[in-house]
């Protein structure tokens, strides 16, 4: 949103030339939370394509705190219904405000990676907004990706939930092949 000139062509470029499959806003550095005016055409260019956004699920920088998360996505997944919403660090524990966002808002889907989880968080998302709604996460290089898997692999949930989280979700998600040789496209 720094380049609006700039933006879709670059986009355009980096999703039919080099094969992105989705789009991380990080509005951190720009300033402003996802729902400002100025991401709008990115996020109309985003829903024409029915892609794939992941973004932090609220900022404390701007004031903002997880209380504010069913009212934003609410009004993002009105306004862009084809884009699927990827909240990062919300499926290690996450918090209620965001799991009742994930339960209200079918194209809400929730990543697992962050520093910490309290003990059982995984299972809690998972009873919570359900295993095909999480997705594995590691932002590495800022974590080491072996705590992240492992709090995965650890959780107190099915194999098959851990498929899911590990991969077989994702590859769902962006219409990757899954292990099956099937892909997978969202409609």
């Amino acid at each position: 949103p720094h380049y609006p000139g700039e933006a879709i062509r670059e986009l355009e470029r980096a999703f039919d030339l080099l094969g992105m499959k989705f789009l991380k806003l990080y509005p951190d550095y720009f300033g402003r939370p996802q729902d400002d005016p100025a991401y709008a055409p990115i996020l109309e260019w985003a829903n024409e394509r029915g892609l794939v956004i992941m973004c932090h699920a609220y900022y404390p920088p701007f004031g903002e705190g997880p209380a504010t998360v069913p009212k934003r996505y609410e009004t993002l997944t009105t306004r862009y219904p084809r884009v699927t919403w990827v909240m990062a660090h919300q499926g290690g524990g996450g918090s209620p405000a965001v799991f009742e966002a994930a339960r209200a808002l079918p194209n809400i889907y929730l990543e697992t990676c962050g520093s910490g989880c309290a003990n059982g968080g995984v299972q809690r998302v998972v009873e919570s907004v359900g295993p095909d709604r999480v997705l594995y996460g590691s932002d590495y290089h800022l974590f080491d990706m072996r705590a992240q898997i492992g709090k995965i692999v650890t959780a107190d949930i099915s194999e098959e939930a851990k498929r899911k989280i590990l991969g077989l979700n994702a590859a769902r998600l962006l219409g990757l092949d899954d292990p099956s040789g099937r892909s997978r496209p969202l409609d």
